[in-house]
């Protein structure tokens, strides 16, 4: 049971009158609680109601504020690990059983924060031997999303106790980080699991923090004017659209059924041609219930089952896609079902496939019917064409809800630190992740008040094709994104786990999280638990432009540099071995993922890039006086500069 309630004294008399004191689900059966001089244990009740706070041999009383709200600090700086009860006493009693004292961390951010235990590689070898009673998680619900302002909270969470039936739906980073922790410290230790993929750090950050700078808080004003303002822009292109396709010949017409010939076997892709009435034919899985999405153009679309019509999903449906677009099929005997898919597109048509909730794509064996050919469009009909305003964004992609619902509920229990991976989600605002970065560390300092909390963090990893061009940076900003997290170790008390050698080429959520966790409890084992390991990556202290040469002073060495051996092939998509032949951009020289420009600012790869004693030293004949050096500069980079100790150097560019 995560709480045990009961009603005490006059309160039994007068249940209906009186408010019963009640705590944050983060206060339940299986808890850590933070060892410190000052652990908060909080809550609210009726008004001046008196209560009183028992755990180990400590007593604490305080009364319910105005505001409904009570607090007491505990004094846990000399408890032992425990197990013992927390009893809190107002006009009820809540009992909370084997709660531990300990360290606790808050682990946050989007996918690759989020991404499970049990999807790691090796997963079946670490989950067999998990078993720890004093190694704990809570991971926070996301109902209190839709939870709307005077409504109560549905329970978002409670303790459990990591072992092989709850490993599964543990974060991977967060589980290997703890499991590290553990080995070295020994001491009890719970996670906080607080995450949601594909989202922002504005989404994280408090509306205080945000609307402190200019800037930024016009930023989040415009994101939440796309998002209320949706409705009435998406009623407005719709009619321009309707009108637009009536004029040019392009609105669809009544259907006469699933055809009965033309059928041609179709690949993923896109459609040669201008746009028309397409069917599609496939075979999904039916075995339980399950919901599907379409996988490519977000075009109106008729829905058969096994022949039958089973539902019209309209554009305006369409554009709700991750509201109302999912095609949710039953079980059916046979195990799956045949769909035929009818679309209507104005201009061009693009089908991948359907999508489960697990991201599987179904779309191998395919068949398509044309049923009818739009005309090429004249550039005067093309031009008058409405600009689509998109799918409508996610409630998640605006600012500070996330915080609200996902860390407010418990603020401001007593944390060590705070891990995190998250940036992909903003790499298309790149430019506003400088100061959204660092916001968000302060504002959570603030919040938990502790204005030094170490706030440890992943750099995102490598992603994306490899490309020879040094010039090339690639198009998801990652780069950039990479380059801001860097600088936001400027912030006391941060730390950086450098892994641009751990990514996958074809897969944003690389399965290896162990390297990641690992990494990051590195950081926190030297900066909190003051241990004289290495846990930093080597990074470019200085450079020096001597003629046609360039000379990196690096810190952070540990033990000093070395040129790891670059593989033959490098990983695309590990979950389908997916290997494939690495073709090196500087064959003849020691270190790869160098590169120069001189004045012109052409990028070159470097000829010639070596350690010499502890510094490197570049060269480029067809850079004969630089001006610049890069390194590991672009979205999926190849390098092979590490410390002694296995760390890989951080990318740069000066």
């Amino acid at each position: 049971m995560r709480k045990h309630w009961v009603m005490t004294g006059l309160a039994a008399l007068s249940a209906l009158a009186l408010s019963a004191v009640e705590v944050p689900d983060i206060f339940s059966d299986h808890a850590v609680l933070l060892r410190s001089s000052r652990t908060p244990v909080f809550g609210t009740g009726a008004p001046d109601e008196k209560v009183k706070v028992e755990f180990a041999s400590l007593v604490e009383q305080t009364e319910v504020g105005k505001d409904g709200s009570w607090r007491v600090n505990l004094d846990l700086s000399g408890v032992n690990a425990g197990p013992f009860q927390l009893k809190i006493t107002g006009n009820n009693a809540i009992v909370i059983n084997d709660v531990l004292v300990g360290d606790v961390w808050l682990c946050s951010g989007q996918s690759n924060m989020e991404f499970g235990a049990a999807r790691c590689i090796d997963a079946g070898k670490f989950q067999k031997a998990c078993k720890d009673n004093e190694f704990r998680s809570f991971k926070m619900s996301r109902l209190g999303l839709n939870v709307k302002k005077g409504e109560k909270m549905p329970k978002l969470g409670e303790w459990v106790i990591i072992s092989p039936e709850t490993f599964a739906s543990r974060s991977g980073v967060a589980y290997f980080f703890g499991r590290k922790l553990r080995k070295e410290i020994r001491r009890p230790l719970g996670l906080i699991e607080s995450y949601w993929g594909g989202t922002p750090s504005e989404a994280w950050t408090s509306r205080k923090t945000l609307d402190t700078d200019p800037g930024i808080k016009t930023y989040c004003a415009e994101i939440l004017y796309r998002h209320r303002s949706y409705d009435a822009r998406r009623e407005k292109y719709l009619k321009a659209l309707d009108a637009w396709c009536s004029a040019n010949g392009r609105s669809d017409v009544p259907s006469t059924g699933i055809p009965v010939e033309g059928w041609k076997d179709f690949k993923p892709g896109r459609v040669p041609g201008n746009g028309g009435i397409y069917w599609v034919k496939l075979t999904v899985p039916a075995t339980e219930k399950m919901t599907y999405w379409l996988a490519g153009d977000k075009e109106p679309v008729d829905v058969y089952v096994n022949g039958k019509l089973f539902r019209k999903i309209s554009r305006s449906k369409m554009m709700d896609y991750y509201l109302s677009a999912g095609i949710e099929l039953p079980a059916l005997p046979e195990g799956k079902a045949e769909l035929t898919l009818r679309f209507c597109a104005p201009v061009s048509f693009k089908f991948v496939g359907l999508q489960d909730k697990k991201r599987a794509v179904y779309g191998k064996s395919m068949q398509i019917c044309v049923e009818r050919s739009f005309p090429k469009l004249s550039k005067e009909q093309a031009d008058a064409m409405p600009k689509s305003i998109g799918l409508r964004p996610k409630k998640v992609y605006q600012p500070y809800i996330l915080f609200d619902t996902m860390i407010r509920p418990f603020v401001p229990y007593g944390l060590t630190g705070v891990i995190w991976y998250q940036g992909e989600t903003n790499a298309h605002n790149w430019e506003h992740y400088y100061k959204l970065f660092p916001m968000l560390i302060a504002d959570w300092r603030e919040h938990f008040e502790k204005p030094a909390l170490p706030f440890l963090y992943c750099q995102l990893a490598n992603y994306q094709p490899k490309s020879s061009d040094p010039a090339d940076t690639g198009k998801l900003h990652f780069v950039e994104i990479r380059d801001a997290q860097w600088q936001t170790l400027s912030v006391p008390r941060t730390g950086m786990a450098v892994l641009i050698d751990v990514g996958e080429a074809g897969d944003i959520h690389p399965r290896n999280k162990q390297i990641p966790g690992e990494r990051l409890a590195a950081q926190a084992l030297k900066m909190i638990y003051h241990q004289n390991i290495p846990a930093v990556s080597p990074y470019c202290s200085g450079v020096k432009f001597d003629g046609n040469k360039v000379i990196l002073e690096f810190a952070e060495q540990n033990g000093g540099l070395v040129a790891s051996p670059v593989p033959a092939t490098y990983i695309y998509k590990s979950l389908k071995n997916d290997n494939r032949k690495l073709v090196r951009n500087s064959p003849d020289s020691q270190l790869e993922g160098f590169a120069l420009c001189g004045e012109d600012g052409v990028w070159h790869w470097a000829d010639d890039a070596k350690i010499v004693d502890d510094h490197v030293e570049v060269t480029c004949k067809a850079v004969p006086a630089p001006k610049h050096v890069r390194y590991l500069w672009q979205d999926n980079p190849t390098g092979n500069l590490y410390s002694r100790a296995g760390f890989p150097a951080v990318p740069f560019q000066w």
